[in-house]
């Protein structure tokens, strides 16, 4: 039987380790490229958002708690253009937008390891590791 378990690391990091971060990697990765995203949390019992990137636009639910041992994720993706559709969706439906997270993401490949460095207005610099 095979599993399907996934591991990821984020840790915050400061504008200097970003920025030699993104050249380090530049340099020995392979550069997998860079994304604007948008994402709005809802406010509710479900970890329920939407987000709109640079190809394309997803609502997506995660269960049960954020330091839960494991997390099952549902997704769905479409065009990016119809991430507005999708917001006017849920606040039609009566959900409030929590967070609004603007970001900027610079995604590789190294040493067998996705590798994201990200800014996000308002909350910081981001390093993240995904098996």
């Amino acid at each position: 039987m095979t599993k399907n378990i996934e591991v990821e690391v984020r840790t915050f990091i400061s504008p200097k380790k970003y920025r030699a971060l993104l050249l380090f990697l530049k340099k020995q990765s392979k550069f997998l490229g860079r994304e604007k995203q948008l994402t709005y949390y809802f406010a509710g019992p479900q970890d329920l958002r939407i987000q709109q990137s640079s190809t394309y636009a997803k609502v997506w639910l995660k269960s049960g708690q954020i330091h839960d041992d494991q997390r099952q994720e549902i997704e769905v993706k479409t065009d990016r253009h119809k991430f507005n559709d999708l917001k006017k969706l849920f606040l039609t439906l009566g959900y409030k937008i929590e967070i609004a997270w603007d970001r900027m993401r610079h995604n590789f490949r190294w040493q067998g390891c996705d590798v994201a460095v990200d800014y996000t207005k308002g909350y910081g610099y981001i390093l993240k590791l995904k098996n």
